[in-house]
């Protein structure tokens, strides 16, 4: 069977279930991932005849709705490769808004912050943006020097997760910038001198309510305030460690804006700027990003991103999404 035909199986089995545009996306990611073909690889091969193994069983559980990167065990961009575990949230169109908001403020020697960090998807995305920035960056050990270079560092509660960060970490083009630890918020902020601060503090937080538990732990981990990370946390991480000019930038469910801002108020940071996520224009907002500073401001940057409209991706998305992703 041609590289052509198996994309056609694929995606005629998964249009159903994902439309047509989005069900051919993930045809190309599994025959790319399977047979360790970038986008011009395949494109140069698509009448070549290629055996892809188990391919029935994968279009089985793509049918069933499981993501493709939990089927494939991994995902790309920038043909980068890195693992993705069963566990880890899979990032959305807001991820690659969070990653441009860190970029936008990019200086030499920032510090940034990256918590919760799943396998380091997020922080991969920030410092293939900020590389051009790069000297040499040191890791955040306790001392008060300020590094050379940008340095991100990322923490996570899942010792599993940490662990396949930390790999993808090694195995990026950005390895001597970045770091992972298994640790809390409240643990590592006792590890940090006093006077450590960060440049920017990034994360997508739980946010599920305890009627919503998932089966399993980690999945649980990643996305409830009952396991011990919550916005009002990294609100309050955020007072006693921004710098003065810093910024915290979270996602949240778009129902939690009015308390997000209060909690944040309480703790002296002000609305610099929101993002409201829509799956389609009619439809209330998603979740939001939004983007706290010490330094008040007047009129806060008040955005929509529309991910789809009458049926295709919207022209802002796909700019949003192309420098990552190699099937947006």
């Amino acid at each position: 069977m041609t590289i052509r035909h198996n994309i056609r199986t694929i995606k005629g089995a998964l249009e159903p279930l994902y439309g047509e545009r989005e069900a051919e996306s993930i045809a190309r990611m599994v025959v790319c991932v399977r047979l360790d073909y970038n986008l011009s690889q395949l494109v140069a091969h698509y009448d070549d005849e290629v055996e892809i193994a188990d391919l029935d069983n994968i279009i089985a559980e793509l049918s069933n709705g499981r993501p493709v990167q939990y089927v494939l065990g991994k995902a790309e961009f920038c043909e980068l490769e890195f693992e993705v575990a069963e566990g880890v949230l899979i990032p959305r169109p807001e991820t690659e808004e969070l990653v441009e908001l860190v970029a936008g403020v990019a200086t030499k020697g920032m510090r940034i912050l990256d918590v919760g960090t799943g396998t380091g998807t997020i922080a991969l995305m920030a410092a293939q943006r900020l590389s051009d920035l790069i000297c040499r960056p040191q890791p955040i050990e306790g001392d008060v020097s300020r590094p050379e270079g940008v340095s991100i560092t990322a923490i996570d509660i899942d010792e599993a997760s940490a662990t396949e960060a930390t790999e993808n970490f090694r195995n990026s083009p950005w390895a001597d910038m970045l770091s992972a630890q298994n640790i809390t918020l409240d643990a590592y902020s006792a590890t940090l001198a006093p006077e450590i601060r960060f440049d920017h503090i990034f994360s997508n937080p739980p946010y599920f309510d305890d009627a919503l538990q998932a089966p399993e732990q980690r999945r649980n981990d990643s996305r409830h305030t009952s396991t011990g990370l919550s916005y009002r946390e990294l609100l309050e991480f955020a007072k006693e460690r921004l710098t003065e000019d810093g910024r915290i930038s979270l996602v949240l469910p778009a129902e939690t804006e009015a308390a997000l801002t209060r909690h944040a108020r309480m703790c002296g940071l002000h609305l610099f700027r929101i993002l409201r996520v829509r799956t389609v224009p009619r439809k209330h907002p998603i979740r939001i990003i939004a983007e706290f500073s010490f330094q008040r401001c007047q009129s806060p940057s008040d955005e929509t991103l529309i991910i789809q409209s009458e049926g295709r991706y919207t022209d802002e998305y796909l700019a949003l999404t192309r420098d990552f992703y190699l099937f947006a």
